[in-house]
């Protein structure tokens, strides 16, 4: 007979999901939203290219990590956009998770200054458990070991977005209209976003951005608040207070087409005792060549769709 030792194993391949994080938790989430708001797909009028790598309490063996890659466009022929997420999730020592997602967005000038984006996503979600990765005690008649299983299911996400110069507020829910399931299954719940941020001058050098996040599923709730500072828009440092979860500490520097991010999270819960978790990000912003005026159906010529960008 076969006994597995779930107390620490569940912890690490659980606490990963604490919060509601069915889908992937990253701290620098401002530079790439679209994995969790296909609204935000095509924000600026660029081949947006963005990878993280999150490791999370390093040191600790079998800790949880998370891989991610963003790319994302503008069409402004249809004043859309479009978009692919990749990310590979290692919930622990036996469940890993693979996600893929093919994004699209459609916008909306408000106003001179301002604009709606819609947006819709198609994902695919392969989930793999392997028990026998977890530590075992061996007793007298052992079995065989327990056997590996991996399913593949597919999701909808939808989102909105409302953003000028300055300013943004997004809502969304992805894998909509699944009702949660116990995470011993291959099922990811249903999840609820909801953000904001403003970014005003303080002085000719200097930007100031507060943000706020609301994330509901699983019956949990994830909160946060934070501000980063821009110098010249070219250097950044900030801080994000995650309640009852981390303290998070983020700096990056801007060079040509390339931005490189660093944040460090120190664990506020029991979490602290298997070490802090770190994450590093590489976004690449390939400008697109110029167009010309667009010719309107009444023979006029006009420009095209403003795209508004605050981070």
């Amino acid at each position: 007979m076969k006994k597995i030792i779930w107390l620490v194993v569940m912890f690490v391949g659980g606490f990963n999901h604490l919060y509601s994080q069915e889908n992937p938790l990253i701290t620098q989430q401002w530079y790439s939203r679209i994995n969790h708001n296909p609204a935000s797909v095509g924000n600026n009028d660029a081949w947006d290219i963005f990878m993280v790598h999150r490791n999370q309490w390093v040191g600790f063996k079998n800790a949880p990590k998370t891989t991610m890659l963003n790319v994302h466009t503008s069409i402004n022929e249809f004043s859309s956009g479009i978009g692919l997420s990749i990310a590979y999730d290692m919930e622990g020592p036996a469940r890993t998770s693979i996600i893929g997602k093919v994004l699209y967005s459609y916008r909306i000038n408000i106003t001179e200054e301002s604009q709606l984006s819609f947006g819709l996503g198609v994902d695919v979600i392969n989930r793999a458990n392997n028990p026998n990765k977890h530590t075992v005690v061996t007793e007298p008649d052992p079995e065989k070991g327990f056997e590996k299983e991996a399913r593949t299911s597919l999701g909808i996400d939808f989102g909105l977005e409302f953003t000028t110069e300055r300013f943004a507020l997004g809502a969304s829910v992805t894998n909509l209209g699944r009702k949660f399931e116990r995470l011993t299954t291959f099922i990811n719940g249903t999840q609820y976003y909801a953000y904001g941020f403003y970014r005003f001058p303080v002085s000719d050098a200097v930007d100031l951005s507060p943000t706020g996040t609301y994330v509901y599923g699983n019956n949990e709730h994830l909160l946060e608040f934070g501000a980063t500072a821009f110098f010249n828009d070219n250097v950044w440092g900030g801080v994000v207070y995650r309640i009852d979860n981390a303290i998070c500490f983020l700096a990056g520097f801007k060079f040509d087409i390339f931005r490189v991010g660093y944040s460090y999270d120190y664990h506020t819960n029991d979490a602290r005792k298997f070490g802090s978790t770190h994450e590093i990000a590489l976004s690449i912003r390939i400008t697109k060549p110029k167009h010309g005026l667009i010719r309107n159906k009444d023979g006029s010529y006009s420009a095209y769709n403003r795209i508004y960008r605050c981070w």
